[in-house]
Parts: structure tokens; C-alpha cells; sequence
């Protein structure tokens, strides 16, 4: 679901949609203003998200920023957000749209999968053994670092068929 919030830069007041009220956690009629959102960053995303904010105000595009959301019950919700700002009368920007988007479970299986990599990693070099997987259209292999340190091919070194096989 989408969220989508609308600054009024102004008065700082937001409006926002239903999606967007759920993100953050909050309840309609809240009163929503934009220092309560900007609260509701986690502490250590409130730069990035000043940063974007701040190359978007410059002309820099409306590249994506990912940060945590802490929601008032104390929950914690992965959001990828963009922001771009809205130009009123005489071309001076008045408003502040942002649109997000929640990727909390995209983020904690991201994560899971970088564990579980790593601890294959760890697995191989405990182990002394390597794994691979062959791209049968390439006819090259994707080597661990452990078998390429065993067989003693370099890091940057492309393994295809036709050279373990010459």
C-alpha cells in the first residue's frame, strides 16, 4: 500500500492518506503536523531523511530514501520513501509531497538471507570445502571464496566450463 503525505510548508500541517496513517501508526484526526512526523523518523534516519529532503529542494530528483518509522505503540516499520516539492502560485514550492511505501518484510528477508550467506561462509571455511553453481546458458560458474581459495583461482576470476575442462 501506498502512503502519500501532503506538507502544506506553510503551516506544516500534513494531510494523509489511510495507507500513510497506518505506516506511521496513527489514527485520523490526529492533528498531524509536519514536526510529529519528522519525530516519528528513528533518530538515526532523521539525517538521511533531511539529506534527501534537502537534494530534492535543490533539484536533485526524487531518488528514494530508505529509514525506520518508529510508531507511537513502539513498533519499528522499514519505509522506502521519496519526496518532491510541489510549486504553488509563482513557481515558489509551497508544498512537500512524499509518498512511501512499507518494506519491513522485503528488509527482514534481506537480512535473513544475508545470515544465512554468511553463515555458509563460515560453514565452508570451517569446513575447508567450497560451493558453486553453474549459469548453464554462460557455461560459467558462480565460486565461493572458499573454493576459490582452495582450487586458487583470484577473486576477479570468471570460471567457465571451458576452462576447468582445458
Amino acid at each position: 500500500a501506498l502512503g502519500v503525505l501532503d506538507v502544506n510548508l506553510d503551516t506544516d500541517a500534513v494531510v494523509c492518506n489511510a495507507q500513510g496513517l497506518e505506516i506511521l501508526g496513527l489514527q485520523i484526526g490526529d492533528g498531524l503536523m509536519l514536526g510529529t512526523v519528522h519525530r516519528h523518523i528513528h533518530s538515526q534516519d532523521r539525517a538521511a531523511w533531511d539529506s534527501h529532503v534537502r537534494e530534492v529542494r535543490s533539484g536533485a530528483g526524487a531518488q528514494r530514501v530508505q529509514l525506520r518509522i518508529v510508531r507511537p505503540d513502539g513498533g519499528m516499520r522499514w519505509v522506502s520513501a521519496a519526496a518532491r516539492f510541489v510549486a504553488g502560485q509563482g513557481q515558489v514550492p509551497d508544498r512537500l509531497v512524499c509518498v512511501m511505501v512499507d518494506v519491513t518484510e522485503s528488509h527482514q528477508a534481506e537480512r535473513q538471507l544475508q545470515s544465512s550467506f554468511e553463515s555458509l561462509q563460515q560453514a565452508e571455511r570451517l569446513a575447508r570445502m567450497g560451493s558453486w553453481t553453474l549459469d548453464i546458458q554462460r557455461q560459467v560458474f558462480a565460486v565461493s571464496d572458499m573454493l576459490r581459495e582452495i582450487v586458487g583461482f583470484s577473486p576477479d576470476e570468471e570460471v567457465s566450463l571451458s576452462r576447468l575442462t582445458s
